[in-house]
């Protein structure tokens, strides 16, 4: 908008040259992403084996899915015959410029989230009172 404007009033002959156009914003160092180390998260999927999300962290940590697609994930999208976990709907909560290019199914290995349904574990468990 300024670039236009300045552009233009060189043009009208308020200004000399166009000072905007030699004008470049600051760089911002980008910073690396912090992320477990292995041993990490052995620890962290250790603690959280009694938790009542630990298949949704499971997932999480040996998926890659993102933040959205974890959110909208449903248990009716599992298909456990086929090892699949599809991705219907994904929760936003701000525009997201990658969510054409979102995974549509997700295939679950066998020391991943489908390992879970082998050990016994319940994939629905509800909080004690929860009805």
């Amino acid at each position: 908008m300024l670039h236009r404007a300045w552009e233009d009033f060189a043009v009208w002959g308020w200004a000399k040259r166009n000072v905007v156009a030699d004008a470049h914003p600051p760089r911002v160092p980008r910073k690396g992403r912090k992320v477990w180390t292995v041993a990490q998260l052995q620890t962290f999927l250790q603690r959280a084996r009694t938790d009542r999300f630990f298949a949704l962290w499971v997932l999480e940590a040996t998926s890659g899915m993102r933040r959205c697609e974890l959110a909208g994930a449903r248990r009716d999208l599992l298909d456990l015959a086929a090892g699949t976990l599809e991705i219907d709907v994904t929760r936003v909560v701000v525009a997201n410029p990658l969510a054409n290019h979102m995974q549509k199914a997700l295939s679950l290995f066998e020391k991943g989230p489908l390992a879970l349904v082998g050990s016994g574990r319940d994939l629905n468990p509800r909080p004690r009172g929860y009805e």
